[in-house]
């Protein structure tokens, strides 16, 4: 969510074993979609299932809370 909304993310990860990470910053994402606009919406494209799914858990959760 942060990379698309541009806010600070919510949330921090730990490896439990030695990990390889690779970054793409804001920018460079940009100037990517710039050259490759069909590509670019490929990858936006591929995040949103996971993000509606998280959402949807994170609804469930709250209506529980409400209860």
């Amino acid at each position: 969510m942060a990379f698309l909304d541009l806010e600070p993310r919510s949330a921090d990860a730990v490896a439990e074993r030695e990990t390889d990470l690779y970054v793409l910053s804001r920018a460079r994402f940009d100037a990517f979609a710039d050259a490759h606009r069909h590509l670019a919406l490929n990858l936006v494209e591929g995040v949103a299932p996971a993000l509606v799914h998280r959402l949807g858990h994170t609804n469930t959760e709250a209506r529980g809370l409400e209860e």
